[in-house]
C-alpha cells in the first residue's frame, strides 16, 4: 500500500508493491510482468549496442568532443573512425553505461581506443551527471 514519504511528501511504495500493482493493472502474475520488463530492457540494450557498432560518424563526434583541446592536453586529434570492433550498453534505474572499442585514425597514427560513458540520472539529493573516459589500447 503506498505511503506518504515524510521528507518529500510524495506517495511512495516498495519495489514489491510496485510490481504487484503493475501485475494487477495488466492482469498478469508478478513474475510474468517482471520477466517482460527485463526482456524488453535486454532487447533495448542489444538494439543500442547494434546502433553503436554501426555509427562511425557518431563515434567520431564523441571522440572529437572528448579530445577537444579545451578539455584534453594529449594533442590527439581524431580524423576518422576506421572500424568499431566491439560495443556494450547497460541500462539501469539510476545510471546507464555505454562503451565501444574502435580503430581510429588520428593525425599522427592509428590507435585502438576504448571509449566509455556513464549517464547518472540523479536522485532526490544528487543532480544528474555525465562522465566519459577514453583509453588507448594500442598504437600502430
Amino acid at each position: 500500500m503506498p505511503k506518504m514519504d515524510p521528507i518529500s511528501g510524495c506517495s511512495v511504495m516498495t519495489v514489491g508493491e510496485f510490481w504487484a500493482s503493475e501485475a494487477k493493472k495488466e492482469g498478469k502474475e508478478v513474475a510474468e510482468v517482471m520477466s517482460d520488463f527485463y526482456d524488453d530492457m535486454a532487447k533495448e540494450e542489444e538494439s543500442a549496442r547494434q546502433t553503436i557498432l554501426s555509427d562511425l560518424p557518431g563515434a567520431l563526434a564523441k571522440l572529437k568532443e572528448y579530445y577537444h583541446p579545451d578539455y584534453d592536453d594529449s594533442g590527439y586529434v581524431p580524423v576518422e573512425v576506421l572500424a568499431i570492433t566491439d560495443a556494450d550498453t547497460c541500462f539501469g534505474y539510476s545510471k546507464s553505461t555505454s562503451s565501444f572499442t574502435a580503430r581510429v585514425q588520428f593525425e599522427d597514427k592509428i590507435r585502438t581506443i576504448c571509449y566509455s560513458e556513464v549517464d547518472y540520472s540523479g536522485s532526490f539529493y544528487e543532480p544528474p551527471d555525465f562522465e566519459a573516459n577514453c583509453k588507448v589500447i594500442s598504437e600502430e
